[in-house]
Formats: structure tokens, sequence, C-alpha cells
């Protein structure tokens, strides 16, 4: 936020601490208010989302050993990482082990079986 002000008619004019009495002020009243109920549903969805993408990496660097590096969609892909964030929601709903674990571990495994297991054609990757 310093940075921020920065460049404003402001320079210099406040201090570091005046912004982080504001800001933490503001997160107390959010906090009273009961911000987390509204927060937690979306923190739900992105831990059980963003685990399965280094399972996709992890299976195409060590498994699949056929690296794209360009600009395409693999459909591929996202089926496995599809299956993994339906296993860690699932796995987050029944409190069963470390949802991002098994997230990462089943996107991993199903991007190797259907990377493994079908060859790769031409119309397969759509490029953007």
């Amino acid at each position: 936020m310093q940075n921020v002000i920065t460049n404003t008619k402001y320079s210099g004019k406040i201090k570091h601490w005046h912004i982080a009495m504001v800001i933490s002020t503001l997160a107390a009243i959010l906090a009273y208010l009961g911000i987390y109920t509204y927060l937690s549903p979306a923190i739900s969805v992105l831990s059980v989302l963003f685990p399965a993408l280094p399972g996709l990496l992890l299976a195409e660097v060590f498994i699949v050993r056929n690296p794209q590096h360009h600009t395409s969609v693999n459909p591929r892909a996202i089926i496995a990482w599809i299956c993994g964030g339906l296993v860690g929601y699932l796995a987050l709903r029944f409190n069963w082990f470390v949802p991002p674990v098994l997230n990462m571990l089943a996107s991993g495994l199903v991007y190797a079986i259907l990377m493994k297991g079908a060859p790769r054609t031409s119309d397969e990757e759509i490029t953007m």
C-alpha cells in the first residue's frame, strides 16, 4: 500500500504505521462481522482445485516424459484436473485422509493413464 501512495500527492505525508493501523482496524471489523463465513466456501474450492496442478506437472515430467512446451489446451489434462478435483472434493467432504494429497495423486494418475493409454492425434489439441 505504501508503494501505491508514493505515486500520489500524499507521498511522504502518510506514515507506514498509519496505513498498518487502518488496514488492521478494517480487518478486525470484517472479522467481527463474520467475513469468514463468506470466504470459507471460496477457500474450500481453491483448496480442492489447485493441488491437482502439481500432480499433472509431476506426471508430465516423470511418467509421461513428453513435455508440451507450447501454448495449447490438452483435453486429457483438463479431464485429469477435473477428476483430481472431484477426488479432492470427496475427500474434503467426507473428511478422509489429506484432500490435497489425494487430489494431487489422483490427477497425476489419471493424467498418466490418459496420456500413456491412447496415442496423441494432431486434432486433439486446441491451440490458443
